[in-house]
């Protein structure tokens, strides 16, 4: 107990217990399915991915269920 707050620890890290790589593996598949020819693409694609591509298959909540599975 430090001055009133707890310390909570974290497990370990690794790639299955951690969602965001789930999501970056998502992007990564159909970002290399488009043929990205400069930065101002990738950022559009990206921006794409994340408003259309992603939260509306509710990939978000299942790669979170997937990763805590693990835990």
């Amino acid at each position: 107990n430090f001055h009133g707050a707890k310390f909570v620890f974290n497990i370990a890290y690794h790639p299955q217990t951690n969602p965001i790589e789930y999501i970056f593996g998502i992007m990564k598949q159909k970002i290399r399915k488009i043929n990205i020819t400069s930065d101002t693409q990738l950022l559009t694609t990206v921006n794409d991915i994340l408003h259309t591509g992603i939260s509306k298959d509710r990939t978000f909540s299942n790669c979170y269920k997937k990763a805590f599975s693990f835990l």
